[in-house]
């Protein structure tokens, strides 16, 4: 006769663990403040902004956007997000007409259109965290 022990049921304390684990895995990001969003738009296209790929280095960055364009480009969409007051829909609305008035004002140079991609990207993280 093969005789096991009983089994036991896993402790209350190792429950709960698991229970906050997998509820931690649904929770959203923080809100982005005006800061954290210029401090991601300045350092777009460089390396650990979050675009992938190689680093070229230098003054320009990897993808060869001189910062003062960068710069213009990242004024504007901060203006624009500082004086906005709606919801999710009108802010991302709000990064997609930002997007086309600097492609077709031609604010930034054609080395820069990468850059600014990544920058419309932010702005739709910057509504996505504070209006979703």
């Amino acid at each position: 006769m093969n005789r096991t022990a009983p089994r036991r049921p896993l402790p209350l304390a190792v429950l709960l663990c698991l229970a906050a684990l997998v509820a931690g895995c649904g929770m959203k990001p923080p809100p982005m403040d005006h800061s954290e969003f210029r401090w991601q738009c300045n350092f777009a296209g460089t390396e650990g902004s979050g675009s992938g790929g190689d680093d070229g280095g230098g003054f320009y960055g990897r993808m060869g956007c001189d910062p003062f364009y960068q710069e213009q480009v990242c004024q504007e969409y901060s203006t624009r997000l500082e004086a906005f007051s709606g919801g999710l829909q009108e802010c991302l609305s709000l990064c997609a007409a930002t997007g086309d008035q600097l492609s077709t004002d031609r604010v930034y140079h054609d080395d820069c259109q990468g850059v600014t991609v990544e920058i419309a990207t932010i702005c739709t993280r910057y509504c996505r965290r504070n209006f979703q």
